[in-house]
């Protein structure tokens, strides 16, 4: 009777051994951005749950003290209900994996959105003002381009060593034309600026990339609208927009510009 209830409790402490490791493997895939103390959390109701079949299913039949004095088998049996029980434990000291690293240029970028001009629609405002002066120009001008200049300043970013209120400037000997972004026979790194013309005039766009696949991407831009409606290129503050490489619109993406 004893080698059939443990055959049935091995057979229960295997697949729950299963699940317990794979549910603890699961917090240090990047699978879910757990942090640490989610992580704990999770481990701690496995342990709960681990221990709450155990004691149903295994130890609720066996006299565990009688088996222990008896024979070698409950004393495996007992060894691996415990070790099962200690290795999220254990798990849970472990090291969480932690995120990439986002280049420097996008952190300060993001810090900037939802800055305003101040009044609206001035291309004016005491931060707009600081955006200007790291092209050498007051505020009172499109700044999406002098946005674009702060934040590699703030990066400290040595390249593109372009120093320009004209978005278009910024397409250099390094840049990746869209078309081949387009084609997928280049890539464009985060912390990239997006740089849009209109029609073939030296006139455009600039903004800092944050993510991108394929046709389509994640900006920071300065001077810009917070959704499809209103200006593109002149609305009134930094905003996170979702953009795509359209070749034949008449303003559009002509280039990605690393940074570094």
């Amino acid at each position: 009777m004893l080698s059939r209830l443990i055959t049935k409790r091995v057979a229960f402490i295997v697949g729950l051994a299963a699940l317990s490791t794979g549910a603890v493997a699961y917090t240090f895939t990047s699978a879910v951005a757990f942090s640490a103390f989610a992580a704990a959390l999770l481990k701690v109701a496995i342990i709960l749950l681990l221990f709450e079949g155990l004691d149903r299913y295994l130890l609720e039949g066996i006299d565990t003290i009688g088996e222990l004095k008896e024979g070698n088998v409950a004393v495996a049996v007992t060894l691996l209900a415990l070790a099962l029980l200690l290795a999220p434990a254990v798990a849970t000291g472990q090291p969480c994996p932690t995120p990439p690293d986002r280049p420097a240029v996008v952190d300060s970028a993001l810090q900037e959105i939802g800055t305003t001009e101040s009044p609206p629609g001035s291309n004016e405002g005491e931060r707009i003002e600081a955006y200007m002066a790291s092209v050498n120009l007051s505020d009172g001008y499109s700044w999406c381009a002098g946005f674009a200049r702060k934040m590699l300043d703030e990066a400290l970013a040595k390249r593109p060593d372009v120093r320009s209120a004209a978005a278009t400037d910024y397409i250099t000997d390094r840049s990746v034309q869209a078309k081949r972004v387009l084609r997928g026979t280049a890539d464009v790194p985060d912390g990239a600026l997006a740089i849009w013309r209109r029609g073939d005039t030296w006139r455009g766009h600039i903004g800092i990339v944050r993510g991108w696949h394929e046709q389509c991407g994640r900006t920071v831009e300065g001077n810009t609208s917070p959704g499809d409606a209103g200006p593109q290129r002149d609305g009134d503050g930094v905003w996170p927009r979702d953009r795509c490489i359209r070749p034949g619109s008449y303003f559009r993406i002509v280039a990605f510009t690393p940074t570094g």
